[in-house]
């Protein structure tokens, strides 16, 4: 098989971090989890920026060994702009990690 048993959809929680940690190494190379960055509505960017490097931080951390995606599905056009500048694309370069879409392919479409 070429793709993984299970994708699960996981926020970036530390409990959900912890709880994929906890998985066998076997088991981990059969999972490739979405993970989601939770909606931070009115925050101003500076605290939305720390909370977004904790939260991919902490995902980067648990995926050393085997891929997953990170999804930002809440995020609106304000947020957005905060996480391309936390997460450019030489980070993503560097890591197990993949955006599932841009920061701005959230927005609907007009007509």
């Amino acid at each position: 098989m070429s793709g993984p048993l299970y994708v699960a959809v996981l926020p970036t929680r530390p409990h959900a971090v912890e709880a994929y940690r906890g998985l066998r190494p076997d088991i981990q190379a059969t999972v490739a989890p979405l993970w989601t960055l939770p909606p931070r509505p009115g925050m101003l960017p500076d605290p939305l920026a720390i909370e977004l490097r904790k939260d991919a931080r902490r995902v980067a951390a648990a995926h050393r060994h085997w891929p997953a995606w990170l999804d930002a599905p809440f995020a609106d056009e304000s947020e957005a702009a905060v996480l391309a500048e936390v997460l450019p694309p030489e980070w993503w370069a560097l890591r197990n990690l993949r955006p599932v879409t841009g920061p701005l392919d959230h927005r609907p479409r007009r007509r």
